[in-house]
């Protein structure tokens, strides 16, 4: 009878034991996220436009919930996107900045639009810079592999401050 009771209390204690680690592990790990965070990116393209000139062209979604969008641009007043085109050289980094206020929707040839989307804050712009701004090696001395070019977009919201910064992948070229 006694080895029958410790077989009973052995197995019982293990079926404990087994729950327990069970219950241990499901409470430590982590739950799985609802979603995936929305996705987010900046692109940039040169191409020239005119004698001495460049079209540089900037798109890109600052990551936010659609409420979140939504809200940013329906109350922007003064808010908007600084672009800064900035070049690769440790001694020439910031080659000129530009500033677009307001919320606009994409469409009519537009050269600029800000909006909401389900992703997040939509940005475009495409500006229209001298030769100089993108021509950052202006010299034989560099050696470098030409122009290295990106651009860094800053939201300002309606109430002067900067909520998100994206940085576009850079772009090597010769802009002379």
């Amino acid at each position: 009878m006694m080895k029958v009771l410790r077989k009973i209390g052995t197995r019982a204690g293990r079926a404990a034991v087994l729950v327990a680690a069970t219950v241990g592990l499901t409470a430590v790990l982590p739950a799985a996220p609802a979603a995936a965070a929305p996705p987010f990116f900046s692109s940039l393209e040169i191409t020239r436009a005119h004698a001495g000139h460049y079209y540089v062209k900037v798109t890109g979604i600052f990551a936010a919930d659609p409420y979140d969008a939504h809200g940013f641009v329906n109350n922007i007043r003064n808010g908007g996107v600084r672009y800064e085109v900035i070049g690769q050289d440790r001694f020439t980094e910031l080659r000129s900045t530009y500033f677009r206020s307001g919320a606009r929707q994409p469409g009519n040839g537009a050269d600029w639009y800000l909006y909401a989307t389900p992703d997040g804050i939509g940005y475009h712009v495409t500006m229209t810079v001298p030769a100089s701004v993108v021509n950052e090696d202006t010299s034989s001395w560099t050696g470098g592999p030409g122009d290295e070019i990106w651009v860094r977009a800053s939201f300002l919201d309606g109430a002067g401050e900067y909520r998100y910064v994206q940085h576009s992948q850079q772009v090597n070229g010769y802009f002379s």
